[in-house]
């Protein structure tokens, strides 16, 4: 299966070029990678079970959490996965991701709004959304409460 179409792919280009969206990362990797790292910390990635679909794992109050992307998280008209990052306050610092010519990847971790403002097609407003119960995997919606 391919990857579906990606709305405004040149910024999508620009998050893998420079190390932002890893692509290729387990969960398990995300996990051991986030987890002594301070609250709203997220990376991106491409989900495991979901083809063609992108998962934020990010440290919460309650531990790493992995939320997939919704459609409707970029449904406005112009809104980017940039915009939707920078709306949300759950996410704070980006990881990137560097690999090194010997396979060793390097984590940096930076304030989301210094890597990503240039790029963001609307001023940010704090957005959340419930998260979801069940057994999906993904949280499907993000905590309302933001951080305790």
């Amino acid at each position: 299966p391919s990857l579906k179409k990606i709305r405004y792919q040149k910024y999508m280009l620009w998050l893998f070029e420079n190390g932002f969206l890893p692509g290729f990362i387990t969960g398990k990797e995300a996990e051991e990678q986030l987890q002594n790292e301070t609250q709203g910390t997220f990376l991106i990635r491409l989900s495991e079970r979901v083809d063609g679909e992108f998962v934020i794992s990010y440290v919460h109050q309650s531990g790493v959490r992995h939320y997939l992307l919704q459609p409707d998280d970029m449904a406005d008209k112009k809104k980017t996965l940039i915009d939707f990052l920078g709306q949300n306050q759950l996410f704070l610092y980006i990881m990137q991701i560097q690999t090194q010519p010997s396979g060793k990847r390097l984590f940096y971790k930076h304030n989301k709004d210094k890597v990503l403002q240039k790029y963001y097609k609307k001023a940010p407003k704090q957005v959340a959304k419930n998260q979801a119960a069940g057994g999906n995997p993904y949280d499907t919606r993000l905590p309302q409460d933001g951080w305790h």
